[in-house]
């Protein structure tokens, strides 16, 4: 859900979203700690970009690569 509403949320005029600014405090704070370098609950690993892209265990997406419009159900 956190990173649903991170998706969602609306940048300045002109403004493109930053990995580093924008989404990576976020899930350090709330995700790591479950889905991080050490645990991966459910197969989802957060921290690094192409396990993230990957998905769970359960193939679901955790992130859609440039569709912040679609929100996904957690």
């Amino acid at each position: 859900m956190v990173l649903a509403l991170m998706l969602s949320l609306p940048l300045g005029v002109g403004d493109r979203p930053d990995y580093a600014r924008d989404s990576h405090p976020i899930l350090k704070v709330r995700c790591y700690s479950c889905h991080g370098d050490k645990v991966h609950m459910h197969g989802l690993r957060l921290d690094r970009k192409s396990d993230a892209l990957r998905g769970s265990d359960s193939g679901a997406p955790a992130i859609l690569a440039g569709s912040a419009a679609q929100k996904l159900a957690f």
